[in-house]
């Protein structure tokens, strides 16, 4: 029964547990920017966000949706689909980083983990939806 249930939701189940591990990169890589290396909210965010999303296209071709576009004219059109998609959910990302804590003075790691789980739910939306839909 758990078997039946885990191949039903499969694609779902690898996802959450691939973007938690995107999540912790990003997370990871923005404190250790800001803490570490002295970086500012919105350069550090766009440092987590370049290692996050490049974890997790790979992440998501091979493992989540198993896309079988390997040819170097499907894999270009996934990728800028990708990367399109990316893109604007890391400007939302930044936007709400930018006004939470520059602007509004919210904390910024706690404002961090809230953009980043509505930025999860969004990737996988267009995910699913429109980078790795089954043809």
């Amino acid at each position: 029964m758990i078997l039946k249930l885990y191949n039903k939701y499969k694609s779902f189940v690898l996802y959450v547990f691939f973007g938690g591990c995107t999540t912790v990169i990003n997370i990871a890589t923005y404190a250790l920017c800001t803490r570490i290396f002295g970086f500012g909210t919105v350069l550090a965010n766009i440092v987590a966000w370049v290692l996050a999303v490049s974890a997790a296209y790979i992440t998501n071709k091979i493992w989540v949706f198993e896309s079988k576009a390997w040819t170097k004219k499907a894999i270009l059109q996934e990728a800028a689909a990708f990367a399109a998609c990316r893109i604007a959910t890391g400007v939302m990302d930044l936007a709400i980083m930018y006004v939470s804590v520059d602007l509004l003075g919210l904390p910024d790691l706690i404002m961090k983990v809230l953009s980043n789980a509505f930025v999860i739910v969004l990737n996988f939306i267009f995910s699913k939806l429109i980078i790795f839909k089954s043809k």
